[in-house]
């Protein structure tokens, strides 16, 4: 289904997820149609998930990454 007005985003939850998110955003911008967004919501990663983030935003204008303040 492609078109004019056709149009999506992606909404994914992260913690520690920096090898299967690679693979997500290969295969987000192999569609025939990419997002208009992709936000991805890091809960606190220490696998380097945060800097792939930062390097995919780069990369593709539709990667944004959310890094929720945590209140203790």
């Amino acid at each position: 289904m492609t078109g004019p007005g056709l149009s999506y985003a992606v909404v994914t939850p992260a913690r520690d997820e920096a090898a299967n998110l690679e693979r997500l955003a290969a295969a987000l911008a192999a569609q025939r149609l990419p997002p208009v967004a992709w936000v991805v919501v890091d809960d606190g990663s220490s696998d380097g998930t945060v800097e792939l983030l930062r390097r995919l935003a780069g990369e593709h204008a539709w990667v944004r990454l959310v890094q929720p303040v945590r209140v203790t």
